[in-house]
């Protein structure tokens, strides 16, 4: 993915499938990458090089098998505690 998240956001990657698998016809993923961990390139219709170097996820991509879009991931800012030393 190309675009940097904002502060307290994060990127991520929603794949969904036309037909379940596992179940399931929807799939969030860290990045694509992460997807071929859990989805054939059979089920996603897309080869994992292919979707790496041509397809940016600025816009979703779909085929006749799934959509693949980036989505923002919103979370709760963490908060550090500094330990005092003994």
């Amino acid at each position: 993915m190309t675009r940097k998240a904002e502060k307290g956001t994060g990127n991520a990657v929603l794949v969904t499938l036309k037909k379940p698998y596992a179940g399931q016809t929807l799939w969030l993923f860290g990045g694509k990458a992460a997807i071929y961990d859990y989805l054939p390139s059979s089920v996603v219709g897309i080869a994992k090089t292919t979707l790496q170097s041509h397809v940016n996820l600025m816009l979703p991509y779909e085929n006749s098998l799934c959509t693949i879009r980036r989505i923002t991931l919103y979370r709760k800012r963490q908060t550090t505690h500094k330990t005092k030393e003994l």
